[in-house]
């Protein structure tokens, strides 16, 4: 005879919340503990202090407070590519020849690595969007659609 698992009790009632009586957040939250607008508040009221306090110390020379300081006033620069072109790209036949000019561009220097990755991985972005409706195309054959013909990118 097979022993019986004595059933979980149900501790969570709709929505998540727990149910009176649970046993398994007995405790709750600590007498005292603030909550997170609270703290908020708190930080809020004394920002110009704790401004001034970052603002000193960094003058005087702490690598923290002037690494904080320099990051507020100087955002990280980010990556700005001009603009490219390569020849031949425009008119060239299928994929595979765009993704070989691209790389050809790339090895003699005319663009960065990092735009020829980009590059290539718009391609093979286009290469599954035109799997994709070659893939749809197909389906509406077999299932013997109206011979209607989804459109692919241009």
């Amino acid at each position: 005879m097979a022993e019986e698992k004595p059933k979980k009790k149900k501790v969570r009632g709709v929505g998540g919340k727990f149910l009176p009586g649970n046993q398994v957040g007995v405790a709750g939250r600590p007498r005292g503990t603030k909550t997170r607008p609270e703290l908020k508040r708190m930080l809020m009221d004394k920002s110009p202090e704790i401004i001034q306090k970052v603002l000193d110390l960094a003058l005087a020379g702490d690598p923290m407070a002037l690494k904080l300081c320099l990051e507020r006033l100087i955002p990280a620069l980010k990556p700005m590519d001009d603009a490219i072109s390569i020849g031949g790209v425009a008119v060239a036949e299928g994929l595979a020849e765009k993704g070989n000019l691209i790389f050809n561009a790339m090895a003699d220097s005319t663009i960065s690595p990092s735009q020829a990755a980009m590059l290539l991985g718009a391609l093979g972005n286009m290469a599954r969007i035109e799997e994709t409706t070659e893939l749809a195309n197909r389906i509406k054959l077999l299932e013997g659609g109206d011979n209607v013909v989804i459109e692919g990118p241009a």
